[in-house]
């Protein structure tokens, strides 16, 4: 039988998963790797290794070569993947297998990059049902049709696209806006405030991430939303967002974010990205779709926070 695969090229590897699209994560694959060599012209050297060296990858099975071909199950799941451990990738290529094992197609996609954090938390305190109940959460948006639950996603997927920090900033903050109606920074602040807990620390520390300081959602919340409104509105950048600051550096670990002084603006990167993150999971874990997917149901759930 065909089937496709795309190597997980990832700082952590996942546990084994079986997603209800019927995509799986799996220890490796078997099939002619000397078929790599005629894919010279798409796929450079290093990523013609890479490919013959993966250790768990994506796996999907297919009745044929053209519906695996034409699927996005694949490109859903590399997604799904990064929606529940945004870390990004290094390697970001689908091969198709047919007859003798041999390569058949191929596709690339967008190659996403992480954060110092997301990338140290990896997979931590992630369970194998949380991870498929986010995924399958992640499908059931994806297939809704639904603008304002995809947007909140493709906002995220766009942020781990690109490497601007500004850009990233501007667009996970929207995203969480969006999510919390918010429109208003006082708005914006309660609802985020109240949906994950003033006192809630940015990074949790079941992420395993030590931070020598706590943040909590209460000491970035109204500067997240400034940033992104400078941002948005072609206003001039405020110097405390920008300048280098020595108060920062004992927060972060030396190992990760190097000895040079910090600045907030790295600080609110990591904190919009987590704060999206534990927004949108919990939004799934929780059961809340139904809620979410009605705009009426979720402004009057917003209202009461």
């Amino acid at each position: 039988m065909p089937f496709s695969f795309l190597p997980l090229a990832l700082q952590a590897q996942p546990p084994l998963l079986h997603f209800a699209n019927g995509v799986r994560v799996v220890h490796s694959v078997t099939f002619d790797k000397t078929t790599l060599e005629d894919w010279a012209e798409l796929y450079n050297k290093t990523e013609i290794r890479q490919l013959g060296e993966q250790s768990r990858s994506l796996y999907l099975e297919g009745e044929s070569l053209d519906s695996l071909i034409q699927s996005d199950a694949m490109q859903d799941a590399q997604f799904a993947i990064q929606f529940i451990a945004p870390m990004g990738n290094y390697l970001s290529i689908e091969l198709t297998v047919g007859d003798q094992g041999r390569v058949q197609a191929g596709r690339r996609f967008e190659r996403f990059a992480g954060t110092a954090w997301s990338r140290m938390a990896g997979f931590n305190g992630v369970t194998t049902q949380a991870a498929e109940s986010l995924a399958n959460g992640v499908f059931q948006i994806l297939q809704s049709g639904n603008a304002r639950m995809i947007n909140p996603l493709r906002m995220l997927e766009h942020g781990l696209i690109n490497s601007n920090p500004y850009l990233r900033i501007f667009m996970w903050v929207s995203a969480l806006d969006g999510i919390y109606m918010g429109v208003k920074t006082a708005n914006f602040i309660e609802r985020l405030s109240k949906f994950l807990g003033a006192t809630a620390p940015v990074f949790p520390a079941k992420d395993g991430v030590y931070f020598t300081r706590p943040t909590t959602v209460s000491d970035v919340a109204a500067d997240l939303f400034s940033l992104r409104s400078e941002i948005a509105h072609g206003q001039e950048i405020s110097e405390k967002f920008w300048r280098k600051s020595e108060d920062l550096r004992p927060l972060f670990p030396l190992s990760a974010y190097g000895p040079d002084s910090l600045r907030y603006l790295q600080l609110l990167e990591e904190s919009a990205l987590s704060l999206l993150k534990q927004t949108l999971h919990k939004i799934i874990l929780s059961g809340s779709l139904g809620d979410f997917s009605d705009v009426g149901v979720w402004r009057q759930r917003m209202k009461m926070l």
